[in-house]
C-alpha cells in the first residue's frame, strides 16, 4: 500500500512538473533557460533573464529594480523602428487621384526626401474632417524617421499632374490673391486661382505657369515696399 501511494505521489509530481514546463516555454523561456533553473545554483535558479518578443529599442521603462510585478503586467515598451508607418490625411477630391502602389515621398524635418509607396487607402471619409487617411510602409534603416514626428508627404499624380507651390508665395493685393512673378524689369504681381492645400503646398489652377519665377520668400516685404514705392509714385 505505501508503494502505491508513493508511486502515486510521484505520477502526480511529475504531472505539476510537466505543466510548469510547458508553461515556462511557452512564456518564451528557452531550453537551455530551462535547463539552467534545474541544474543551477540555487541563487541562479531564482534569476531569469527576460527576452523580448521582437527586436528594437526599449522607449518606455515601466519598473524599477526591486519592484513587484504581477502576470499579465506590462514592464517595457520597445519600438522597433527600422520599418515604420507614415499616416496622411488628403483632401477627397485629391485623394480619389491616387491609388496603392503609387509612388511618393517622405520628407523628415531637416532630411532628405525617403522614395516610398503608397501602401494603403482608406476606403471610407473621416467623419471629422472629411479627408481620407493613406499610409506608407517606409523602410528606416538608419532611423531617419522617428515615432510621433510631423513629417511632409508628397505624391506623384502621373495621370493628372498639378501645378504647386509653397503656401508662402501666396498674399493678398486689394483683396485680390496673387504672386509675386519676377520679370526682367522687377517683379509684377499676378492674381491666381488655387485649388487645395497638402503638406504646406497649394495648387494653382489658374494665373502662372510652370517655369515662372514666383517669390516664395520675403513676400511680406516685398509687398510693403512695392505698396510704398506705389503710394510715393501717385
Amino acid at each position: 500500500r505505501r508503494f502505491l501511494e508513493d508511486r502515486g505521489q510521484q505520477r502526480e509530481a511529475q504531472a505539476v512538473y510537466q505543466h510548469v514546463k510547458e508553461k515556462l516555454l511557452n512564456m518564451g523561456l528557452s531550453k537551455k533557460d530551462l535547463y539552467q533553473l534545474e541544474h543551477g545554483s540555487h541563487l541562479e535558479g531564482h534569476k531569469y533573464i527576460l527576452r523580448a518578443p521582437l527586436s528594437g529599442t526599449v522607449v518606455n521603462q515601466k519598473v524599477v529594480l526591486g519592484q513587484g510585478i504581477g502576470a499579465g503586467e506590462e514592464l517595457f515598451e520597445i519600438v522597433d523602428t527600422s520599418r515604420v508607418w507614415v499616416f496622411a490625411n488628403l483632401p477627397i477630391e485629391q485623394a480619389r487621384r491616387f491609388k496603392e502602389g503609387d509612388q511618393g515621398q517622405v520628407v523628415p524635418q531637416g532630411g532628405a526626401p525617403i522614395h516610398t509607396v503608397l501602401a494603403y487607402v482608406a476606403p471610407v471619409a473621416d467623419e471629422a474632417t472629411r479627408t481620407i487617411r493613406v499610409r506608407f510602409d517606409v523602410d528606416n534603416p538608419k532611423g531617419q524617421l522617428k515615432p510621433n514626428e510631423f513629417v511632409q508627404v508628397r505624391l506623384s499624380d502621373q495621370k493628372n499632374p498639378v501645378l504647386s507651390m509653397p503656401l508662402s508665395a501666396i498674399t493678398l493685393v486689394n483683396r485680390e490673391r496673387g504672386v509675386f512673378v519676377q520679370t526682367q524689369t522687377g517683379f509684377e504681381f499676378v492674381p491666381v486661382e488655387v485649388g487645395p492645400e497638402t503638406g504646406g503646398l497649394v495648387e494653382v489652377i489658374h494665373g502662372v505657369r510652370a517655369g515662372d519665377a514666383v517669390v516664395t520668400e520675403g513676400v511680406f516685404d516685398l509687398k510693403n515696399a512695392m505698396m510704398k514705392s506705389s503710394i510715393e509714385g501717385a
